[in-house]
């Protein structure tokens, strides 16, 4: 499925360009998953601080609200299966 573009060209705003990336039109459908036990949210920099796992899970919460701060969640699993990594790795050749 094509990703909807305007104009100009660039991704129409709320909409997913990645299949890894759910943005704002997936919202309620988050929360919801998030609800029934089916998802768990992660803050993964709380994770960095040593703060324990729950606490990270906590704080993953919170950030779902308010609605209107929600600007996408990222499927890392699904983003790894793509070959998506956090930082570009290469190879050295000794």
């Amino acid at each position: 499925m094509d990703t909807p573009v305007d104009p100009r060209g660039t991704v129409v705003a709320g909409t997913q360009a990645e299949r890894w990336v759910s943005g704002r039109l997936a919202y309620d459908e988050i929360v919801r998953q998030v609800d029934q036990g089916n998802l768990v949210p992660i803050e993964s920099v709380k994770l960095t601080e040593n703060c324990g796992f729950w606490a990270a899970v906590e704080a993953g919460k919170e950030n779902l609200r308010p609605r209107r701060e929600f600007h996408s969640m990222i499927d890392v699993l699904s983003a790894r299966f793509d070959r998506v990594t956090p930082l570009p790795l290469t190879e050295s050749r000794l």
